[in-house]
């Protein structure tokens, strides 16, 4: 009997010891399982950071297009008041006083349209660009064959862009 004693507080040290080094495991593996799904959700947390700073940006990106196309037609409309005033220029008349006045306005506008980034096209003795010129009239003889003849209305660009081609007189080539 006292064998059987021994056998059964051994069993019992050996049941105590393994408890613990199993609930140890326990932890242990809850443990584990919990930095894993803390380490989910900080990806999912790193991932929608990072789409909220990509929206952001495209949005910003939208708003800045759509207010340099706002501004693109508010110059186009400028044009045709400089247009106008360059025909006033052009024509000769007695008042001279009106000629300044109509000058100056002119001057003042042409230089707000170069401080916005509008640039006059240079067309006159130019050769042809599809790009840059509008053939309004093909003429066969006056100068060099493809080039620009005359300026009939005066082009421009705005930031190395086409704001408005200019529409000439072109030498039949």
């Amino acid at each position: 009997m006292a064998d059987e004693k021994k056998v059964e507080v051994l069993n019992n040290q050996q049941t105590e010891q393994t408890q613990p080094q199993e609930s140890e495991l326990v932890l242990k593996e809850e443990l584990e399982a919990a930095r894993q799904e803390a380490a989910e959700y900080k990806d999912k947390y790193l991932r929608l950071l990072a789409e909220r700073e990509n929206y952001r940006k495209q949005v910003e990106r939208i708003y800045k297009d759509r207010a340099e196309e706002e501004k693109k037609r508010l110059l186009r409309s400028f044009l045709t008041i400089a247009d106008n005033l360059a025909r006033a220029l052009a024509c000769e008349d007695d008042g001279d006083g009106l000629r300044q006045g109509v000058d100056l306005t002119y001057r003042e506008f042409q230089r707000l349209l170069a401080q916005e980034g509008v640039e006059p096209i240079e067309a006159a003795g130019q050769p042809f660009d599809p790009y840059l010129h509008e053939a309004v009239e093909v003429v066969s003889d006056g100068g060099e064959p493809g080039t620009v003849l005359e300026e009939v209305e005066r082009g421009y660009t705005y930031k190395g862009q086409v704001l408005r081609p200019a529409k000439v007189r072109v030498v039949k080539g």
